[in-house]
């Protein structure tokens, strides 16, 4: 029997394959040299850029074994999403829409290096629904020789020292931040000024960046073996002028209750705890283009 209808005895099924979005990745901690006992801090850039659609990837860096206590901040731009941690391994879902970014700020303290005396910090990033189409540009790598800390080490800013202490345990001071400096900032953080007692040693520094729209604050102490702690990031209140206060607490005897505090006029930043029995006396402000980052008010 001949099938009076044979138009219909067949069918095909057209699916049109949509192109993945083509995610790159940059990292650089904007130096050559890492010293001992300091912060590294390394700017890790996913993008979208081409597209065609929205990506979702998984942002990965395990830190290399000489770098510790680290934590990264996220910064999102054109409507991406990701998030904020700790720990020496950064691993983050991101959403990046077309056109959009993510730029991860992530700290840590630089202890030993390889066999060559070198820190070796990779980065990647890899899509979560499937291969990206220029895998090329999905992984980056930052190297840095590992050396102690000497003056001029690279390009250590001109510092002026400016007199806050007269020998007393508790010492405070009123500090207004230059405007101007204050609007070139970037997320790179910047160490503003350092207090150091009279043998010279440094007590703590005080560094600013700026994410996104916020401009932040932390601070570095160093501890008992001479290496860096890095305290979270706080906002800065956006007070005009823009003042920072601190207090500095040597401690007392055999007792722990020495401590830092910074207040910007919203959430201050309490490091307490301390052992030193160093007394600050001198505060060693960053000078660029002969203009200071803070001016003392009150002390």
């Amino acid at each position: 029997m001949t099938d009076t209808a044979p138009g219909n005895n067949s069918a095909t099924d057209t699916d049109t394959l949509v192109p993945l979005p083509d995610v790159a990745l940059t990292i650089t901690d904007n130096r050559t040299r890492a010293a001992v006992g300091r912060p590294v801090n390394y700017i890790i850039s996913v993008t979208n850029s081409a597209g065609p659609g929205s990506a979702t990837a998984v942002v990965t860096d395990a830190l290399p074994a000489g770098l510790f206590n680290g934590s990264w901040v996220c910064i999102p731009f054109g409507g991406a999403t990701c998030a904020d941690g700790n720990g020496n391994t950064l691993s983050d879902t991101i959403t990046l829409p077309v056109g959009a970014q993510v730029a991860y700020v992530y700290s840590a303290t630089a202890i030993y290096g390889d066999a060559n005396d070198q820190i070796i910090n990779t980065a990647s990033v890899a899509l979560t629904n499937g291969p990206d189409p220029a895998p090329a540009n999905n992984s980056a790598t930052d190297t840095d020789l590992l050396v102690l800390f000497k003056d001029g080490f690279d390009g250590t800013p001109l510092m002026v020292p400016l007199q806050v202490g007269t020998g007393d345990a508790h010492v405070a001071a009123t500090l207004r931040i230059d405007a101007t400096l204050l609007n070139r900032l970037s997320m790179v953080p910047t160490a503003v000024a350092s207090g150091s007692a009279a043998s010279g040693r440094t007590l703590f520094t005080l560094e600013l960046a700026r994410f996104g729209n916020d401009i932040v604050l932390r601070a570095l102490t160093m501890n008992s073996r001479g290496w860096s702690e890095i305290s979270d990031w706080q906002n800065v209140a956006d007070a005009n002028p823009h003042l920072l206060t601190f207090a500095w607490q040597s401690a007392s005897g055999q007792n722990g209750d020495g401590y830092l505090n910074l207040d910007t006029g919203g959430a201050s930043v309490m490091i307490a705890g301390r052992n030193e029995h160093d007394r600050l006396t001198l505060l060693w402000v960053r000078v660029e283009n002969t203009v200071p980052w803070l001016n003392v008010i009150t002390h």
